[in-house]
């Protein structure tokens, strides 16, 4: 398949998608929302149980390793034939298709839905859980359509509602902790709420949504799992927006959030704080009392400081802040990932009906089952992110940068010519060719302009590295 052959079948109906209109601060807002979220709440935890020596030092690799991962994945994106400077739309599996093949594509496709899934199933569980309690907050309980009303006991705690199809709970004050309704199937009030509030705008595209997202910071996959979101946004970002700029600089100021909330939320509550790996604390070396986030901390009578439980107004500005952070940080996210799953779908041939049935309305459909389980959210978070978030944000933009580098190398070398393009193995190092001729007699026009195209490279060409570091990036990439 030649490049052009490639981008024909990646026509679509230009109405599905957003425009070339995503700024540099709206870019910064928009990757800082797809990092930080759910997972922001248990950093404490983590840092309760584990130190702050090896979580800092694993953030920072982390953040290291994601960021170049995220270069690396746009450069093979630029290199695909007319496709300089992002100028066509190429969507993530696309980009593999188009390199590895079909087999590849599918293995790609099945670990975006899967890794972008979870995390919007994720999101759903803990929005929907945070906005029963404050509804509980302000109305004393919040109420929910038991949809398994069947008996479910448990020692020392009493679930009265465990067997009535309509019943009214004070969330915030349970017997079981995390379990209102007793790991039953409920839709709660909270649900709905947060569902009526995100949905709608799943519908819209990226573009649309950078109204809302610009001014709210949070989302997701527990620290850089945000490889898969970048392609929709280089699809709609302006020319001028330099993606290495907006990659590092959002990256960076992650950093900060993470190390600001987990680290003095560790020192001040670890006692209290139930750890990710043993569910347990100093204070209850049982579990069933330790809070699961700070936001337990903050709403739970004898945990929150006195000095803030004890004042009127400092603890209701606590938990107002505490029941605000789902709408502001973890619902504005939800739509980024349903659009980005949608706009995948599309490219690839999906109908428009399925695609938006796919990436909008399946999580919530998902995890509805999800949402009074017993240790159902860290479980599916810690499977989820090994199966699908380490393949798709970090394996795979490796894989493609390795590819891109040894084919483009060797056709310089042996002077391929573009001619050879018929044949299929010699293709991608025809189509490269073919960039960088297009690029070299577009860049004179595009510093005349009024306005600057920003190219992009994962390693800059300014950085003026030498050929010797080349060759040992050559070494750690694995080429022969």
């Amino acid at each position: 398949m030649t490049g052009d052959d490639f981008l024909e079948r990646l026509q679509h109906d230009v109405k599905a998608f957003g425009h070339k209109t995503i700024g540099y601060f709206a870019g910064i807002a928009l990757l800082i929302n797809n990092i930080t979220g759910p997972g922001v709440p248990s950093l404490a935890n983590m840092f309760a149980e584990s130190g702050w020596l090896i979580p800092t030092l694993v953030f920072l690799a982390v953040w290291l390793m994601s960021s170049i991962s995220t270069t690396m994945y746009c450069e093979a994106m630029r290199r695909i034939p007319h496709n300089e400077h992002f100028r066509q739309r190429v969507e993530y599996t696309s980009v593999v298709k188009y390199y590895f093949g079909t087999k590849a594509y599918v293995a790609a496709q099945i670990g975006l839905s899967g890794a972008l899934q979870s995390l919007n199933i994720i999101s759903v569980v803990q929005s929907a859980q945070v906005m029963d309690n404050a509804i509980s907050a302000i109305f004393h309980k919040s109420c929910g359509l038991n949809l398994s009303p069947f008996p479910v006991h448990f020692a020392n705690a009493s679930l009265p509602a465990a067997t009535e199809f309509w019943s009214c709970i004070d969330t915030n004050h349970v017997d079981v902790d995390g379990n209102a309704w007793g790991c039953h199937v409920v839709l709660t009030a909270g649900y709905l709420f947060a569902l009526l509030l995100t949905v709608p705008m799943g519908y819209f595209n990226l573009d649309d949504n950078m109204i809302v997202q610009a001014g709210v910071i949070g989302t997701v996959l527990f620290n850089y799992g945000f490889v898969t979101t970048v392609p929709s946004f280089i699809n709609e970002k302006k020319p001028h927006v330099s993606v290495n700029k907006v990659t590092w600089v959002a990256t960076f100021i992650c950093v900060v959030v993470f190390m600001v909330m987990g680290l003095p939320g560790a020192f001040a509550f670890r006692r209290h704080l139930a750890g990710p790996a043993t569910g347990v604390c100093e204070a209850d070396p049982t579990g069933a009392k330790c809070a699961s986030s700070l936001m337990d901390i903050f709403t739970t009578e004898g945990l929150a400081p006195a000095v803030l439980s004890e004042n009127r107004v400092a603890s209701g500005i606590m938990q107002t802040s505490v029941y605000l952070f789902p709408i502001v940080a973890i619902l504005s996210s939800i739509p980024v990932f349903s659009i980005v799953i949608k706009y995948n779908m599309l490219e690839n041939g999906f109908s428009k009906g399925f695609s938006s049935f796919w990436g909008v309305i399946f999580p919530w459909v998902v995890a509805l089952p999800l949402l009074y389980q017993p240790d159902a959210l860290n479980q599916f978070i810690t499977f989820s992110s090994l199966i699908f978030v380490s393949f798709t944000d970090f394996i795979v933009p490796w894989a493609l940068y390795m590819v891109l580098q040894n084919k483009h190398d060797h056709a310089l070398d042996q002077n391929y010519d573009e001619d050879w393009s018929n044949d299929h193995d010699n293709n991608l190092c025809a189509g490269i060719q073919d960039v960088e001729d297009e690029e070299s007699a577009l860049l004179p026009l595009t510093k005349k302009a009024p306005f600057y195209i920003a190219e992009h490279f994962a390693l800059p060409p300014s950085w003026n590295l030498s050929s010797s570091t080349f060759g040992a990036r050559n070494t750690v990439l694995g080429r022969a």
